[in-house]
């Protein structure tokens, strides 16, 4: 679950609240970041 979607369940009015209790492992976090995917750069 992302942070804005953890943060708004919770009723936390700052990311950074939420992020404190995040306790995830590094795996996990390493996980999410390696399924963004951005769009490709627009050639010059």
């Amino acid at each position: 679950m992302d942070l804005a979607t953890a943060q708004a369940l919770v009723g936390h009015s700052s990311p950074a609240t939420t992020a404190r209790y995040d306790r995830r492992p590094e795996r996990r976090r390493r996980e999410a970041v390696d399924r963004i995917t951005l769009p490709a750069p627009k050639p010059l």
